[in-house]
């Protein structure tokens, strides 16, 4: 749980991606090492003994959720199987719905929370009847904007390398 300067109590919901089915590392390996820029003037012999071996470190380094009072989702072989903890409400309705959802594949997925909405001082200045959209006070509208620039880059240079694969 976190906590601010304001009184709002923020939760937090660990989400891990669990994934032991052997074909399905090899093709995401592959597809990792097709695209990446880190293994463009490699070979791909070379480039996917490197990433395994990077993989390797990481699994060393790293810490499985298994703490039950904590919020947290688990995902095994991309949707395969998942494990809830602790999720109700709005998250149970639409964050685990939509990570089931999801057939990962060679797409990149991009999660993100929406901009800064306007106060409730700001909103009663302008409308007390504000649609989601019309909510966002400034600097959620330039996070909007720089958002879109961003995801238009993101996806045309997407379908650019899928094209030239």
């Amino acid at each position: 749980e976190c906590t601010s300067n304001s009184t709002k109590r923020t939760g937090v919901v660990f989400v891990e991606s669990i994934c032991d089915d052997k074909d399905l590392l090899d093709a995401n390996f592959l597809t990792k090492v097709q695209t990446s820029p880190d293994y463009k003037d490699m070979d791909q012999q070379t480039a996917m003994a490197d990433l395994r071996s990077r993989v390797k470190k990481y699994e060393e380094a790293y810490e499985t959720i298994e703490d039950d009072t904590l919020s947290y989702i688990k995902i095994f072989n991309l949707s395969s199987k998942m494990l809830v903890n602790h999720i109700y409400g709005r998250m149970a309705k639409s964050i685990v719905p939509a990570l089931m959802a999801w057939n990962i594949g060679t797409r990149p997925v991009f999660i993100c929370r929406a901009g800064q909405t306007m106060n409730e001082q700001e909103r009663a200045v302008n409308n007390t009847h504000m649609s989601r959209s019309e909510n966002l006070g400034r600097h959620g509208k330039a996070f909007r904007d720089s958002l879109f620039g961003f995801m238009r880059e993101e996806c045309l240079d997407f379908m650019k390398r899928r094209q030239d694969a």
